[in-house]
């Protein structure tokens, strides 16, 4: 009985079998002879019908079809008909065929078979064939309708040839199955084309052959069949598609039951089971000639209940409530067992659905789960929200369970949840947290309100009321927000929330926080009609950053730059003050990305004059401050993100590169961190955002002369880097992700000397993202051999281990040890030398996100990146430093497993968002993120699991050879 692929007894399978027979392609025998003879007469015309029958096991079911009579012509006949027959889909067996005889008739002649072609209806495994077919024609025969028949529509694949391999590959690319990749695509169909076209020229010089009698003949009895049927005709059929995947599940009984019933002797034994799959190591086919040898074959059955709601169990489930509803006792605990199976329940992850089993469980002891926080969102999994009285209780209940943080919030703004009250309790506990905490999470609830039900849902309303005190909040709010207005679904809600928080106070005179958003948007607004400037002259680099300071210096387009002010979008409390020309320039990449340096005041009024950058390779040594506040604040965008503009998404390597500052700019968008201060004390040094005073060069370019009078009070020079042509949505949400898990170490005591730069998407196709000065350990490695030598060049020791100072080589381990964490939890892809950055006070961290969640362009990528140098850097595998490292990565570990429920709610939160690796399938991209954190695992068994994955990416040999393979390719680009 042949199912649908989701839906047993799907009503399509109720219609009769169809058949739209559409044209026959090839020149007939008498007109390609007539053509070799040269002769003058014309051959008399003839005309051409199709008859179709059903076959089973050689049997006719039922009264065969014709098509109407259509005149041929040297290319053949078309008839554009359809053909019914009285058997219908549920109806079928596994062997069903369409025997199809092509039947030629002229003046003065007896009607003859032109040629016949029988199709079988299922695939070896059991799928209804569907959509246009290309049926070979076995010319001077009508169809047989035997088993297995003597005019096969469709010869194996094995002897098909190249184009027969190549077809089946595109079916299943048509199908789904195989990945949409576009660039390849459409080399792959070039070359499709062109082998068509040659195979149809050997096909038709065979047929030349054939009817000169040197080709194949009819075939001898007992013969076996050509790979190709002679003569060169093919027969164009469509069968109809369905909406879902029809597949025959139901064993055939062919093969152990004997013969068929009309007297096939040779059916039973000759038939090979349509849905048969032998797994490794089984007998596959049956034993003996008669099929009856004993030797079992394992038949793989499509179950379409899989995965689907038992609606018998579900009504049981209904009445057993509604029966015991007036018989409540609130007092009820359960025994141990049941106490085991609820702290199971309570495990699961949120992707995790429950069973009807667990619902009831839940649903009897909720009184005595109230206690429980995070029994909370299990609880609600489990209400029947359709039942007007159920969904009642539920509510009085959940206001009066215990607290529940902020994971479970955020799990009750998913998709998951569309009740109303639900859904506005998780915005009460929100409501509760302070600005800063909430600023990690803003991103992912500006997703959320995708799922609301209307414009104005409590979310927005906090929303837009949290932009009203915060000027940061309200900043980001607008940015994010933005990004989302092309969304066809989404944009329309996104535009109403987006004017609610400009217009906040509702006054006649602009907000403050109105004035710094049009203030941020006439920059961006500007800059990026500077990049489009720029962008459009020919020449390098440099000309061109003579162009763009020839553009902002005085008498320039763009010379009221010089006194533009306006709050940060990086971070709204820093005020900028103008640009200043001499300090700008453009960055060697195919995007042209923009250096802009800015005069700025920094929150406090507390600021000094730095340097816009502080180059890591400039000879001046990294030294530590060891008081107030830190001098610079360097601000860049991801000029280095599709710099040769030929790898897809955020790229090919080596496009961050700074060709100025030896550093490059990563690949993320800003992340809730962004707002902090930028003017970090000394403690907070290792984050990487800043420069120390130690880089200021208050002599070079005359820029301390020139920027000294009239400071009051003093200013700081902020540099950020305009980048245009990369969506950076993909990248924000990884710099957040990393943001977070470094908060989240941290709450444990343990700093690794993340570097969560900031990046700020302000469109889809533009943005802005923090610089941190520091080199590709490409370069360190090409220029100083080891990562020892340049560490000891900034910071030397000889008291130290490996001549540099110890605490420059601990920052070294810590940072190595949290990005390994990190991006391995998050599967980022793609990594190489090129994108991963030292500072010169040891801090490395990764750039460049375009691949993420298990997604690499490279085979055979190792499971985290660890390259041989850098454990040499920490003294070898042996050394007490890599002890330390394993150490500081699996305790790391176990603490971010700990927050595993926040990870992937925020995760699932994102699953209507354009970021490419979660929004083709969102499903896969939580279980890619849950299959990492392991939470089944015990502490002792996790640090045991973190340590293996250490020491085979350690010891991986394929990164190696693709490091090598990257660096040529850099060479030659």
């Amino acid at each position: 009985m042949p199912l649908a692929g989701s839906q047993m007894q799907a009503p399509e399978l109720h219609f009769y079998v169809q058949l739209r027979v559409d044209r026959l392609l090839g020149c007939l025998p008498a007109y390609r002879e007539t053509d070799e003879a040269g002769a003058d007469g014309g051959v008399p015309p003839s005309a051409l019908c199709v008859e179709g029958r059903l076959c089973s096991y050689g049997e006719p079911l039922g009264i065969p079809a014709r098509t109407a009579w259509a005149e041929a012509g040297t290319a053949g006949a078309g008839w554009d008909t359809w053909l019914a027959f009285p058997i219908k889909y549920r109806d079928l067996g596994h062997d069903a065929q369409l025997a199809l005889t092509v039947w030629e008739a002229r003046d003065g002649e007896a009607r003859r078979p032109l040629g016949g072609t029988t199709l079988r209806l299922f695939s070896k495994k059991g799928r209804l064939k569907t959509g246009p077919q290309e049926l070979q024609v076995w010319l001077g025969r009508a169809a047989d309708g035997g088993w297995p028949s003597a005019t096969p529509a469709k010869v194996p694949v094995a002897q098909r040839g190249e184009l027969g391999r190549v077809e089946q590959v595109v079916k299943r690319y048509e199908r789904g199955e195989v990945e949409h990749v576009d660039w390849l695509d459409r080399l792959a169909q070039r070359s499709i084309a062109e082998l068509r076209a040659r195979e149809a020229a050997q096909r038709q010089d065979d047929a030349e052959l054939a009817a000169a009698g040197e080709g194949a003949g009819p075939l001898p009895s007992g013969g076996t069949s050509p790979a190709v049927a002679p003569g060169g005709i093919q027969l164009l059929v469509e069968l109809p598609s369905f909406p879902r995947t029809v597949i025959y599940q139901q064993a055939a009984v062919g093969q152990h039951g004997g013969a068929p019933a009309g007297g096939l002797a040779g059916a039973g034994t000759a038939t090979a089971d349509a849905i048969s799959t032998p797994l490794p190591g089984t007998s596959g086919a049956a034993g003996g000639a008669g099929g009856t040898g004993g030797s079992s074959t394992l038949i793989l059955l499509h179950d379409a209940e899989v995965g689907r709601e038992n609606p018998a169990e579900s009504k049981a489930a209904k009445l057993a409530r509604s029966l015991t509803r007036g018989l409540v006792d609130k007092k009820l605990k359960p025994d141990t067992e049941e106490r085991r199976r609820i702290e199971a329940v309570l495990d699961y992850p949120p992707n995790r659905p429950l069973s009807a089993d667990d619902k009831a469980l839940l649903w009897r002891f909720r009184f005595a789960l109230t206690v429980f926080p995070r029994a909370l969102t299990k609880f609600l999994k489990c209400v029947d929200w359709s039942d007007a009285s159920e969904a009642r209780q539920a509510a009085e209940l959940m206001q009066q369970w215990a607290p529940i943080g902020v994971a479970d919030a955020l799990e009750l703004l998913s998709p998951d949840f569309v009740n109303e009250e639900v859904r506005g309790h998780a915005v009460e506990v929100l409501q509760k947290t302070d600005d800063e905490e909430l600023l990690y999470y803003l991103l992912q609830l500006v997703q959320a309100l995708r799922y609301e039900a209307a414009d104005d849902s409590r979310l927005a309303a906090f929303l837009v009321a949290r932009a009203r005190r915060s000027l940061t909040a309200a900043s980001f709010l607008f940015w994010y927000l933005l990004t989302e207005l092309g969304d066809d679904s989404f944009g329309p809600r996104a535009a109403v929330v987006q004017s609610a928080i400009i217009g906040a106070t509702g006054g006649q005179q602009a907000s403050p926080t109105e004035d710094c958003i049009h203030q941020q948007v006439q920059l961006m607004a500007r800059l990026k009609h500077i990049s489009e400037t720029v962008s459009s002259m020919r020449g390098a680099a440099s000309k061109k950053a003579e162009a763009l300071r020839g553009l902002l210096s005085p008498g320039g387009v763009h010379a009221d730059l010089a006194g533009f002010a306006c709050p940060c979008p990086l971070d709204p409390s820093v005020q900028l003050l103008g640009l200043v020309p001499s300090e700008c320039g453009v960055f060697k990449s195919a995007m042209t990305p923009l250096r802009l340096t800015f005069r700025a005041r920094l929150p406090g009024g507390s600021a000094v004059l730095a340097s816009p950058g502080g180059e890591a390779g400039s000879g001046s040594s990294l030294q530590q401050s060891h008081e107030g506040r830190l001098a610079s604040l360097t601000l860049a965008s991801q000029h280095s993100l599709g710099g040769d503009g030929s790898s897809p998404g955020h790229g090919s390597s080596g496009r961050r590169q700074s060709s100025q500052h030896g550093g490059s700019s990563g690949g993320g968008t800003a992340p809730p961190s962004a707002v902090a201060s930028p003017h970090l004390t000394s403690a907070d040094e290792g984050a990487g955002l800043v420069g120390s005073p130690a880089q200021l060069s208050p002599t070079s370019s005359g820029r301390h002369d020139s920027l000294a009078a009239a400071q009051d009070p003093p200013l700081a020079l902020v540099t950020v880097i305009y980048k245009r042509g990369d969506d950076l949505r993909q990248d924000q949400l990884v710099v957040q992700m990393i943001s977070l898990m470094d908060r989240l170490l941290k709450r444990e005591h343990l700093d690794l000397k993340i570097t969560p730069y900031q990046v700020l998407a302000t469109s889809c196709s533009d943005g802005l993202i923090e610089f941190v000065p520091s080199q590709p350990l490409a370069r360190v490695l090409a220029d100083n051999r080891s990562i020892h030598r340049f560490l000891a060049m900034h910071h030397p020791d000889p008291s130290g281990p490996f001549g540099l100072n110890s605490e420059v080589l601990s920052t070294f381990v810590k940072s190595c040890a949290g990005y390994c964490v990190m991006t391995w939890l998050l599967g980022v892809g793609d990594r190489h030398l090129d994108n991963l950055m030292l500072t010169t006070d040891g801090r490395l961290f990764h750039i460049d996100f375009g691949y993420i969640l298990g997604r690499d362009p490279k085979p055979f990528p190792p499971p985290m990146k660890l390259c041989k140098e850098m454990v040499d850097a920490m003294g070898g595998q042996d050394s007490e430093h890599y002890r330390q490292f394993k150490t500081y990565c699996c305790e790391a570990y176990n603490i971010l497993r700990k927050s595993a429920n926040l990870l992937l709610n925020l995760l699932h939160l994102m699953a209507g968002a354009s970021i490419p690796d979660i929004q083709s399938d969102p499903e896969k991209a939580m279980l890619k993120l849950q299959e990492k954190l392991r939470p089944e695992l015990r502490d002792e068994e996790a640090a045991l699991w973190m340590t293996q994955v250490l020491s085979d990416s350690a010891t991986a040999l394929m990164p190696q050879v693709m490091e090598k393979a990257h660096q040529w390719a850099q060479y030659w680009r």
